[in-house]
């Protein structure tokens, strides 16, 4: 069930965990990271619009190759380790 068997704590946990995780990460957001975080969805959303699955799938694999590789250089700090 999980914390304590309280469902509803779980459940507000577990809808929480990422926005508040996305909101520390996007603290260390500098300029240079902004044109892959905006670039990225817009890729995404072009090629699902066309029809194109190989560069939809193209497209998410790299947006999650930049994220990825932005998140993995961020110190510990950065996440409140």
């Amino acid at each position: 069930m999980g914390i304590g068997a309280n469902k509803q704590l779980s459940q507000l946990f577990d809808n929480r965990h990422l926005p508040i995780g996305m909101f520390q990460v996007g603290q260390s957001m500098q300029a240079k990271n902004l044109a892959h975080s905006h670039q990225d969805p817009i890729n995404i959303a072009q090629a699902i619009l066309a029809g194109d699955a190989a560069a939809g799938q193209q497209a998410l694999e790299n947006h999650l190759r930049h994220s990825a590789g932005w998140i993995l250089q961020l110190p510990d700090s950065a996440l409140h380790l």
